[in-house]
């Protein structure tokens, strides 16, 4: 198989892990250039329960999400460079993330590899399709910069708050959205899971602060209207799925 190393395009998109295997080298410390700004922002209070408690939820562009993500998204806006050809598929958290992953790139390579060898018999979908925020919030903006083209990204992001190297460019979007009472079920039962159900908020908390708008990656029907009507602005640009219709014709909305 090519040496994929380098931005040189290919055919097919490759798994971000075999690209930061090839250049971890250009792994750099977590960016601190930002941290002043971080400090201006309002945090939300301590006392209001949420998903994620150690986890301080900064306001910015009208949503609560986390410190660590609003790093990401100001290292996104000052060095993501985005390319035509770049698919990103965004979902509110629990809303069919790492479904979505696995059948998009399933989908985009189901004729580049032997089955035998096709990369999601190796590689979980978070390691084929990695999430923007997260790696510029660790210092992994040059190997995002070192994929070649076409290439795959995820984010939980609201539109309002992608940079406008995506909103302004001809890539594409892919996004789902999920009934949100499932949504909420399926967050606390997962945080309960990785965190402790008794380090955790209960679900009656959890449930009267998500109506409110306090959610991992800010309000949910503000997340999704914000995609459906750029869609309706723009639908070459997104393409707006239901959770459940693909759940029921995967075949159709696959094609």
């Amino acid at each position: 198989m090519a040496n994929y190393g380098s931005v040189s395009p290919v055919d097919f998109p490759i798994p971000y892990k075999i690209i930061e295997e090839a250049n971890n080298h250009l792994i750099e410390k977590p960016p601190e250039e930002h941290e002043a700004h971080l400090a201006t922002l309002p945090l939300l209070p301590s006392s209001t329960p949420n998903f994620h408690p150690r986890q301080p939820f900064i306001l910015y562009k009208g949503a609560w999400i986390g410190k660590f993500f609003v790093r990401g998204a100001l290292a996104m806006e000052q060095h993501f460079k985005s390319r035509p050809t770049d698919l990103l598929l965004v979902t509110s958290p629990k809303s069919g993330t790492t479904w979505l992953k696995a059948m998009i790139f399933a989908t985009l390579t189901r004729t580049s590899y032997p089955l035998d060898q096709h990369p999601l018999r190796t590689h979980n979908p978070h390691q084929c399709v990695t999430q923007l925020e997260r790696m510029f919030a660790t210092g992994r903006s040059q190997i995002i910069e070192a994929i070649p083209s076409p290439r795959v990204f995820s984010s939980h992001f609201p539109y309002s708050v992608l940079p406008q190297t995506i909103t302004n460019s001809d890539c594409r979007i892919v996004y789902v959205w999920r009934d949100p009472k499932d949504v909420l079920v399926s967050m606390w039962y997962f945080f309960g899971k990785i965190m402790g159900v008794d380090k955790i908020a209960t679900f009656e908390q959890v449930y009267d602060s998500f109506c409110q708008g306090v959610n991992v990656f800010g309000p949910i029907w503000s997340h999704v209207l914000g995609y459906w009507e750029e869609s309706k602005r723009r639908p070459e640009k997104i393409l707006f799925l239901k959770y459940e219709n693909i759940l029921q014709e995967p075949v159709k909305h696959a094609k």
